[in-house]
């Protein structure tokens, strides 16, 4: 199981049809394993790249020694392999990723700021990434920022962003939290949880989630609050593709 990222170094978008990849043995015996990338999309921007996945049903894996994908462009009769196959590198007993970020700014007279990161990117095994950030000003504007991505291969991805902002004082208070998950070959799970809060201004809540699951069910979740007497916007959006099970958004 992994991943394979195709470029697209034109200055036009590019389309393909069907993309797929070969598993060659290194010794006699043994038939080449063909089969399907898991691709999220069939199209690539221009100076952009496209993330698709593999997971090869090899009974010996370790009788294979290299990985040759292709892909097959719009209005072509034939694919495109690769000009050189790629390595097998034998991978044992995956460990899980787990990664956390925490923010938090307080400011009296003046902005407050915070804003966390969380990346967890696992192979084999589970992956979880989690950034919460909290911003609080009395006579200012405040800003809290979440963002959560996770990424796992042959295992479950989960990614939750949660963010909170207030101003007690006068000031307009802004929250946003984003959550993207993705797994090949399991589940994936994204949430998004936001409050603003202000008191004497505007507040704003928005928050984002994205999961893809090639291989199992895909949920996306998100929670957005906003609190003012003088405007409040709260908005919501998610997405959630899945390949091998349910798609909740």
């Amino acid at each position: 199981a992994g991943k394979i990222q195709f470029h697209n170094k034109g200055p036009n978008p590019y389309k393909i049809q069907t993309a797929g990849f070969y598993l060659h043995p290194a010794r006699g015996g043994f038939g080449p394993v063909k089969g399907d990338l898991r691709c999220p999309k069939l199209f690539i921007p221009a100076g952009g790249a496209l993330d698709c996945g593999f997971v090869a049903p090899a009974p010996q894996p370790l009788v294979y020694s290299s990985f040759q994908p292709f892909y097959t462009p719009v209005n072509a009769g034939s694919p495109c392999l690769c000009t050189k196959p790629l390595a097998v590198v034998p991978f044992f007993n995956g460990g899980s990723a787990s990664s956390t970020a925490q923010a938090s700014a307080t400011a009296n007279n003046g902005p407050a700021n915070a804003l966390a990161n969380a990346l967890g990117q696992a192979f084999g095994s589970t992956g979880y990434a989690q950034a919460v950030s909290q911003a609080k000003a009395y006579n200012g504007n405040a800003l809290g920022l979440a963002e959560a991505i996770c990424d796992a291969v042959f295992g479950p991805s989960s990614a939750e962003a949660v963010s909170n902002a207030e101003v007690k004082g006068w000031g307009n208070a802004a929250a946003d939290a984003n959550a993207a998950a993705t797994s090949w070959g399991s589940w994936s799970d994204a949430k998004g949880q936001v409050i603003g809060t202000a008191w004497n201004g505007q507040a704003a809540a928005n928050s984002n989630t994205i999961a893809q699951a090639f291989g199992g069910g895909a949920s996306a979740n998100n929670q957005a609050v906003a609190n003012s007497k003088f405007g409040a916007t709260a908005t919501g959006t998610g997405s959630a593709t899945a390949q091998g099970g349910p798609a909740i958004t």
